[in-house]
This record gives structure tokens, sequence and C-alpha cells, in this order.
């Protein structure tokens, strides 16, 4: 994307690029400046629900890993512990990215314990307002999908436990558009199978 009037100006916001726009101020100002030349921009519930699945549950895990620190240096030491195999990698960046985007707003006279209580606060209201700014940062959530998770917001019960979970439909109650086209064109799916099995080695990674 560059900053000069793109020839088209509509633009489908996706996941990645939500989540990029809460992070610090320079990544998410970076993104924010080359969406901002479309004068249309939308995005959809499918991709709302994989914001709640990476974004917001990111949020809610640090959440409950602050219960167990205690202040902001000790959050980041737990993140790196308990978030250090390779396969987690991308989710250890978004959770250090996240604490690194709340301690740059911050004021720098404020005490360390007072850093951590806010912190708490700001991340419950993150996940609590998450839909909310994910879709003021849009003019249009298109729900073409019919995705039912990608409308479930989160709560926070009364143990101060934030719920962000993103439940796995039943087989035998999958409402999703993106479902029944799999479905509707499962023969053709079954040739693409079939000739991928019968190529053997000829196929790329």
């Amino acid at each position: 994307m560059t900053s000069q009037t793109p020839p088209i100006m509509t633009a489908h916001v996706d996941t990645s690029l939500m989540v990029e726009q809460q992070k610090s101020e320079k990544e998410a100002t970076r993104v924010r400046s080359a969406l901002a030349v479309y004068k249309f921009r939308s995005s959809s519930t499918f991709a709302r629900k994989e914001y709640k699945r990476s974004w917001l549950q990111d949020l809610a895990y640090l959440h409950k890993l602050s219960k167990d620190a205690a202040d902001l240096g000790d959050l980041i030491r737990l993140v790196e512990r308990k978030l250090g195999m390779p396969v987690q990698s991308r989710r250890r960046k978004r959770c250090q990215s996240a604490i690194a985007a709340y301690i740059s707003k911050q004021p720098g006279e404020l005490p360390v314990s007072a850093l951590m209580t806010r912190f708490r606060a700001h991340v419950a209201e993150a996940v609590l307002g998450g839909y909310m700014s994910f879709n003021r940062s849009v003019h249009h959530v298109f729900d073409g999908t019919g995705c039912v998770r990608g409308n479930e917001e989160p709560t926070l019960a009364a143990n101060d436990t934030l719920d962000t979970t993103v439940r796995t439909c039943k087989s035998n109650s999958i409402r999703c558009t993106v479902h029944s086209f799999f479905e509707s064109n499962r023969k053709e799916f079954d040739k693409i199978d079939a000739a991928i099995i019968a190529a053997g080695d000829d196929v790329s990674g």
C-alpha cells in the first residue's frame, strides 16, 4: 500500500490489518495511513471471528497471566516462559506487542504498581470493546458468510474471568455459507484430492 490515491477506492480489511492497528503507535499509524486513502473499507464477520481468535484471546490470556505477575516486567517474563516454544512464536509476539503498545501510551511518571493495575483494566476494556473497535475501523462489516461465531461477543464473568471462547460448530448445525460452499462442491474437491494423490511425488509442497 502507498499514500498515493489508489485506482480502486474500496478495500477489504482482513484480520492481520485489524491486529496491526492495535499495536504500538508506529505500527498502527503505518496501517491506518495506508488504509485512510480508501473511501470505503469493509471487513466481515468471519474476519471478526478470527480477530477474536487471535488478538482478543491473546489479551484475555494476558489478563489471566497478570493475576500472577507482580509488575509488567514480571508479566513479560511470564509470557516469554509460557509461550517459549517455536510453535507459539506468533502468539508470543502478539502478546509482547500488546504490552509494548500499552506502555508506549502511559505517562512516564506513573509508579510501576499503578501501571500494572491500569494494565489489567485496560486489557479487560479492550477485550470487551474489541468488536466495537473492530467495527469502527471500517465502514461496513459483511455478514455474507453467516458466521455465527463472529457475532458472539466476549463477556466478563462474575469471577473476573474474560470469556473469549470461539466455540466449534457442531457438524449437524453449521449454518456458515463457507461450509455450504464446500458441501455443495464436494464432488469437485474430491476430484482435486484424487488428482493430488494420483500425482504422488510430483506434487509440490
